[in-house]
């Protein structure tokens, strides 16, 4: 399967439609492995697929050119889900000149990669027929050996993993999946937020070279550019909203009920409120919950005591949360059964990831009390109105 995205201009990646869960991101509609062809006359890949997909992709390259005829592969990035088939390939065609920056041909060598190497930098160009690529060099974005490649004439931009989304559309049109911001926020929020400082600097790239079409490595392609330009300016710069994010992990249901006493009190000063149960490891909403934060003014979090402790799961929790980079406003909930404190640990927990308690925890002894449910909800609507700014 092959997909015309413009003269001489393909999509021949891989649709994984069981692809559930992607570097801790989940993917309820699938994900893809996106390979690009530049055939005008020559012929050129953008970025290969994940090897176990390797024969389906070279059936997809087949329907529109001999894969052993290829003359070059650009490689964007290292990273498996780009380049582990990169060895079949060589394999097939050892003609085939490998393009990438000095640190990902060592990144290759070490992964075992052997072939021609051309090694480009910032700003060189590649002629594939009358078609000019230009590269661009995007460190940290989101590994340090990472490029661009940019179709000049076409104004088609390769950003590798920047501007991606995991989820499946068959016509590789963004603007045809209704809940298409929901997928690329939270790859956003999981991959890319803990690297705000280069995501503006490659945003202002972007802005520069005026792209008419984006096609990352990950979901559909973009035409509506300005729309996914605007979405990662806001993520990156100013993503909060009036907006509650409780988090917290229970047994027995105590916890839950404060979390929920706290969220009627939020509710009642018009702020949103999200509540997220953090159970286990296997829970599939990391990504979601990077992606709440991330839009959230203040963080409530809440724990029943384990050990004299927190429990190990929120402690998860809250090591992904350092990843967000923002301030925001905190409180601290729990309940324990024979050794209070657990609130003074979920305090230092907040701190660290620069969600300021703007008052003591809130305790209770086994169940809570109609009493104690009266002070969370008291307490839920003062941190609304903090949010609000209210007070």
């Amino acid at each position: 399967m092959s997909i015309k995205l413009s003269e001489g201009v393909y999509w021949v990646g891989i649709f994984d439609w069981k692809l559930r869960i992607f570097h801790g991101i989940a993917t309820p509609k699938g994900g893809t492995y996106n390979s690009y062809l530049i055939k005008d006359g020559e012929a050129a890949i953008i970025d290969a697929v994940y090897e176990p997909f390797f024969d389906e992709y070279i059936g997809n390259l087949s329907t529109l050119v001999d894969p052993t005829k290829v003359r070059y592969l650009i490689v964007n990035h290292a990273e498996p889900d780009h380049s582990s088939s990169i060895k079949s390939l060589v394999s097939l065609n050892n003609e085939i000149n490998i393009v990438c920056t000095a640190r990902c041909k060592e990144f290759l060598e070490k992964m075992g990669v052997q072939g021609k190497f051309i090694v480009v930098k910032e700003g060189d160009t590649l002629k594939v027929g009358s078609k000019t690529l230009r590269f661009i060099e995007a460190p940290m974005l989101h590994w340090p050996e990472v490029m661009w490649t940019f179709l000049e004439g076409e104004r088609i931009l390769f950003p590798c993993d920047v501007f991606g989304a995991q989820v499946v559309e068959s016509t590789m049109r963004a603007e045809v999946v209704g809940d298409i911001e929901a997928h690329a926020k939270r790859y956003y929020a999981f991959i890319f937020r803990p690297l705000v400082a280069a995501v503006l600097k490659g945003l202002d790239k972007v802005e520069g070279l005026a792209p008419a079409m984006i096609c990352p490595s990950h979901g559909p392609v973009w035409r509506d550019v300005a729309r996914i330009q605007r979405l990662w300016r806001e993520w990156s710069t100013k993503p909060e909203g009036d907006k509650v994010l409780i988090i917290y992990s229970s047994i027995w249901g105590d916890v839950d009920k404060m979390a929920r006493a706290i969220a009627d009190g939020v509710q009642s000063t018009g702020a949103q409120v999200v509540i997220r149960e953090v159970g286990d490891l296997s829970w599939s909403g990391w990504a979601d919950l990077l992606a709440d934060a991330m839009e959230s003014k203040a963080i409530a979090l809440g724990s029943l005591t384990v050990l004299g402790g927190i429990f190990p799961q929120l402690l998860y929790a809250t090591m992904l949360l350092r990843l967000v980079k923002a301030k925001k406003i905190g409180l601290s909930f729990g309940a324990y059964g024979w050794g209070p404190g657990v609130t003074k640990k979920l305090d230092e927990e907040l701190k660290a990831i620069e969600a300021m308690p703007y008052r003591e925890g809130i305790e209770v002894r086994f169940t809570p009390t109609e009493r104690d449910l009266q002070l969370c909800r008291e307490a839920g609507r003062e941190l609304g109105e903090r949010v609000k700014g209210v007070s």
